[in-house]
């Protein structure tokens, strides 16, 4: 039940920055999607006692970007804001492959008991399929019109991102720590 509960707050803040653009504007879905972040991440740390340090960057960037779109009624910071966090993610994991720190393991070793080989490869594909998603989004954010965008956030990204993680399952079968 827990999980299904974190799950929820991950995914109700997109739900209702598509839902409030869908009926007003992308200005008043970025003051939604604030609103909610903010929310959910409380919600989070009530439920856990802990506040997880992949959300509390993403909400970082939401209300920073946000706040910019919302201060300077422009929708290019919000639109921008996926490509920067996706370049954060990129450069943080890489820069810990450099120090020779495995920053995923750090974040997701309770979830899967890997080995520090099966870490690196993990996090040598999350480097680039982060680099992959900025590069997506700079491509969408140009492309696009402001609706379909959101269309593409929202639902394109959520489809890469299963598919991706659908995919390095093998990977960390291979690489699992047999049990003592």
């Amino acid at each position: 039940m827990k999980k299904f509960i974190n799950f929820t707050l991950d995914i109700l803040p997109l739900l209702s920055f598509f839902i409030t653009n869908m009926k007003t504007d992308i200005v008043t879905a970025t003051i939604a999607l604030i609103v909610t972040s903010i929310i959910c991440l409380s919600i989070s740390y009530i439920i856990n006692g802990v506040i997880p340090k992949t959300p509390l960057i993403t909400v970082l960037f939401i209300c920073i970007f946000g706040g910019l779109t919302v201060i300077l009624n422009d929708e290019n910071f919000i639109k921008i804001k996926p490509t920067i966090i996706n370049l954060f993610f990129a450069g943080t994991l890489g820069l810990g492959l450099f120090i020779d720190k495995i920053f995923l393991k750090t974040i997701l070793d309770s979830a899967f008991h890997i080995s520090d080989t099966g870490w690196r490869i993990l996090t040598r594909l999350w480097i680039f399929f982060f680099l992959f998603l900025a590069t997506l989004n700079e491509l969408a954010r140009r492309m696009l019109s402001t609706d379909n965008w959101v269309n593409f956030k929202v639902f394109g990204i959520l489809a890469i991102t299963l598919v991706f993680s659908l995919t390095i399952i093998p990977i960390i079968k291979k690489h699992a720590k047999k049990e003592e």
